[in-house]
């Protein structure tokens, strides 16, 4: 949407995002299809890319050295679209991505 377009580019020029990322059998991989820059929300992933569809509030809470099941999606935008597979996965917690590209 035009809001979250302009969203994006007000978080991009802040220069310092981070998205939360779960470590998997399949390699890293981000929860949602989101990145908070600065103080706003923002995409991180194109449409089609892979992501954990969970919330980050969850995520956030996951135990070191356990192994969970996760929920995979499609970014579709903002939004995770769940895909039907579950993998492994474990907490790496957040991951700083730099400035994003718009």
């Amino acid at each position: 949407s035009k809001s979250f377009a302009n969203q994006r580019e007000r978080g991009c020029n802040s220069g310092n995002c981070m998205k939360y990322s779960l470590m998997t059998e399949a390699g890293q991989i981000t929860v949602g299809c989101t990145a908070k820059c600065g103080d706003v929300w923002t995409m991180a992933h194109t449409d089609g890319e892979q992501c954990i569809n969970v919330s980050y509030k969850a995520a956030s809470k996951m135990k070191e050295g356990i192994k969970y099941f996760c929920p995979l999606g499609i970014c579709d935008g903002p939004v995770c679209q769940p895909s039907g597979l579950l993998l492994r996965c474990w907490s790496q917690g957040f991951q700083n991505l730099g400035t994003l590209q718009a």
